[in-house]
């Protein structure tokens, strides 16, 4: 995969870049800052850098600075179908403007956000810690994903990050990491039980991370 810029690698977007100073008038009326973001050309071959307006937020939402973002496999297939789409869903990001209604998080926390961007939080998926079935969900690929220096996100799918861990470390726990975790967690996996995880790639050897953590053994 290349770039169609050399401005910026397809790996990792490594400078945060503050949201305009605008965006807290953009909240109340119709002129709206501006920001940078790599659109996927065609067949997900070549990224093309592209400027896009910063939506006005909803009141649960934030308007994030991204300070880096990894690439997951999905994104490449994403990137291979949807010409235009701006891919990328193990965002780390510090939170620049919030909704009127935003609680969890504050302006200028570092969060982190995968691959949902909202559901209904009603339907008996989302009840039952599935919000992944919701048939109402928003994903990464609904709006802005990771490979830009901005984007707006629902505040109720995003996480703080702990400051003893740094952003680059933490991207890929959004999306790889909160697969295998969310298998331990959702098949109530004891510490006492053994765990076999079939493959060692992405996801398979934070896979063996958190079952060791949790107390796990393996043979």
């Amino acid at each position: 995969m290349t770039l169609a810029t050399e401005q910026v690698a397809p790996t990792i977007v490594d400078t945060p870049v503050a949201v305009d100073a605008a965006a807290v008038e953009a909240l109340s009326i119709d002129a709206a800052p501006t920001y940078t973001a790599f659109a996927a050309g065609p067949g997900g071959q070549s990224f093309v850098e592209k400027k896009l307006e910063l939506p006005k937020l909803g009141q649960f939402d934030v308007a994030v600075a991204i300070i880096c973002c990894g690439v997951c496999y999905t994104d490449t297939m994403y990137a291979a179908m949807a010409e235009g789409m701006v891919v990328g869903h193990e965002i780390i990001g510090r939170v620049e403007f919030k909704g009127e209604s935003v609680t969890n998080v504050d302006i200028g926390d570092t969060i982190g956000f995968g691959y949902i961007r909202s559901t209904c939080l009603e339907c008996q998926f989302c009840l039952s810690g599935q919000e992944n079935m919701c048939p109402k969900r928003t994903t990464f690929s609904d709006g802005v994903g990771g490979l830009a220096n901005a984007s707006v996100w629902d505040s109720r799918f995003v996480y703080k990050i702990p400051k003893e861990i740094e952003p680059r470390h933490a991207g890929p726990l959004t999306c790889a990491g909160a697969s295998v975790f969310g298998a331990l967690y959702g098949y109530n996996v004891s510490p006492t039980a053994t765990v076999g995880v079939v493959g060692l790639g992405g996801l398979g050897h934070l896979a063996i991370k958190f079952a060791r953590a949790w107390g796990c053994k393996g043979k």
